[in-house]
């Protein structure tokens, strides 16, 4: 029996990021808020491959999640961060 992967919702997403693997300051890529197309897409991508057993999750202090997927080539990663639970 295969386990269901609930797919993240852009309502929840507080902020994306693409760019480079190891960095997150904006140098080497660029942040999106959630009303973007930009963002939009990045969500697609991340649930497009939730479940793959390369994906990183991280739950932040506050209770911020963040998903992490990079490239093959691991030179680029797409983040998208989901709003703590209240």
């Amino acid at each position: 029996m295969q386990a269901t992967v609930q797919v993240l919702k852009i309502e929840d997403v507080s902020n994306t990021y693409r760019g480079k693997s190891g960095c997150a300051c904006g140098c080497g890529g660029s942040y999106a808020e959630a009303g973007s197309k930009a963002a939009k897409m990045r969500l697609d991508f991340i649930n497009k491959n939730l479940g793959n057993p390369k994906m990183v999750i991280d739950i932040f202090s506050d209770g911020e999640t963040c998903y992490e997927f990079e490239n093959e080539e691991g030179t680029r990663v797409t983040r998208v961060y989901i709003k703590a639970v209240a």
